[in-house]
């Protein structure tokens, strides 16, 4: 098998062939036009084979040459994608959350954040199970739902949520009683404790229900807008829908403390990502209340 010239010879002589100009490739690789044709002379001498027909203005490529060229050109352009791939890694955050925190609020805000900056990437992976940090390799970033979690170095609380009682403003201006429905979710993970709804009522002015349920906010939401009842749901997954007015605040209710979410990052992240993920959180803190 024949020895490889070096791939800086290599790559000289890339520029070279795809300029036509020995004097041109030295201004795009910052070198002086006479590096280049030393180059490309101890190229030929490797080689064995003349490269170049060397005219008086210009330069062209032999039957040899233009081989090479060919394939050199190609594999070079191949690399530059797969090290710009394996650099662009960095510049995407791989984040878990759940399925109702990414719907109703954190995939509708990502614009914002994409246009303070648009170099990183923000890949959500939806899922109401935890997922384990360690085995996903892919998990840059979680931001899970929890009453308590086990402390730890890269473990911290983003913010303790608050929820409330709301309805729209025609079921509300309807009510001809004090006894009304009130719509919850059923956690789908289990192991999250059901938060009493009962204490958003300090006027004792209705009488609350309990009549529907789904595993998922945005459904409890949904079925408040269309009118079967009053919903008991987070602050801040119900924000957006309270300014457009589509859920108003059941009057002479308040909000209790419900749950918290937590940010949880991976092991071992490199300086370039580490970066983002501070940039991405510090934006994240700034938007929530």
């Amino acid at each position: 098998m024949a020895k490889i010239p070096n791939l800086n010879m290599l790559y000289t002589f890339s520029k070279a062939a795809h300029l036509k100009s020995f004097k041109d490739a030295a201004t795009e690789l910052h070198i002086t036009p006479t590096a280049v044709s030393h180059q490309m002379r101890k190229l030929e001498d490797v080689l064995g084979q003349a490269l170049f027909i060397r005219l008086t203005r210009e330069i062209k490529l032999t039957e040899k040459g233009q081989q090479l060229a060919d394939v050199s050109q190609r594999l070079f352009a191949e690399l530059s994608r797969t090290v710009d791939g394996i650099c662009s890694e960095d510049k995407q955050i791989n984040l878990t959350t759940t399925v109702a925190f990414a719907s109703m609020w954190l995939v509708p805000k990502l614009a914002e954040f994409h246009e303070l900056n648009a170099d990183i990437k923000v890949s959500i992976i939806t899922s109401d199970d935890i997922v384990d940090m360690k085995s996903s390799q892919n998990i840059d970033l979680a931001i899970r739902y929890a009453k308590d979690i086990d402390n730890s170095e890269n473990t911290t609380v983003l913010v303790t949520e608050s929820m409330g009682l709301y309805a729209s403003k025609e079921y509300i201006s309807g009510l001809s009683g004090n006894t009304i429905p009130v719509i919850t979710t059923s956690w789908k993970n289990k192991a999250l404790p059901n938060i009493d709804f009962s204490g958003c009522m300090v006027e004792n002015r209705y009488l609350a229900q309990r009549t529907e349920s789904y595993d998922q906010e945005n459904h409890v939401i949904q079925a408040a807008i269309s009118g079967r009842g009053v919903a008991f749901v987070s602050d801040i997954l119900v924000d957006d829908y309270v300014q457009n007015e589509w859920l108003v605040r059941l009057p002479g209710t308040h909000s209790v403390e419900g749950l918290k979410y937590y940010l949880v990052t991976g092991k071992s992240l490199s300086p370039s990502m580490q970066c983002n993920i501070e940039f991405f959180v510090k934006w994240l803190k700034q938007q929530l209340p």
